[in-house]
């Protein structure tokens, strides 16, 4: 599992790669469309995502008992920034093309009129995913989550404030992570990480 996300990102940075350089070049050749410029942001933010997948385990902690684990913390952070940030801005991204096409083909909205509100397909993207990646910083939530960091605690498995009592708490790192990652995992859970 340290290995087998890195072909896959490689396809999809690979993807991204081609749809940024035609977006590209039809704006230098004046042939650009909301969309284009919609399906480019989506391109950019999903660069981050894979770029960040292509490492895997490697920016982990040396510590990390994980294979390939060559980093440190703050490594570790590094690629979980980006993770997060594409994680939450490419789906979003999607939903705007699928609103700048669903405003296209159901209603006929002329360009023109799309260019008009331009700026709402690329603000919500952005804005809910640099929001979302900077608020964990200071929670200190990313860190090794197996095969990638990312919204974890740390140690894996340890007992997090919203489920355990003060003198059972034992996270050094990204307390409360599993409330802001997934669905809260139960104590039998938890011990089997």
């Amino acid at each position: 599992m340290a290995i087998v996300p890195k072909f896959s990102a490689m396809m999809s940075l690979l993807g991204s790669g081609c749809i940024i350089s035609e977006v590209y070049a039809d704006h230098k050749r004046k042939k650009s469309s909301v969309v284009k410029r919609i399906l480019f942001g989506m391109s950019i933010t999903d660069l981050c995502m894979s770029g960040a997948w292509i490492f895997t385990t490697w920016p982990s902690p040396v510590e990390t008992p994980v294979a390939f684990a060559a980093g440190n913390t703050q490594t570790c952070v590094a690629q979980a920034t980006f993770l997060q940030f594409g994680n939450c801005a490419t789906p979003i991204y999607n939903g705007s093309l699928a609103v700048a096409y669903f405003l296209k083909v159901k209603y006929n909205v002329h360009e023109s009129d799309l260019r008009k509100i331009e700026y709402l397909f690329h603000i919500p993207p952005l804005l809910i995913a640099a929001s979302t990646t900077i608020a964990s910083l200071p929670m200190t939530l990313y860190n090794n989550n197996l095969y990638v960091c990312w919204i974890a605690e740390y140690p894996l498995g340890c007992n997090q404030s919203y489920n355990h009592p003060p003198e059972e708490r034992d996270c050094i790192r990204g307390d409360n992570a599993t409330i802001y990652s997934r669905v809260p995992l139960t104590d039998s859970d938890a011990t089997r990480l």
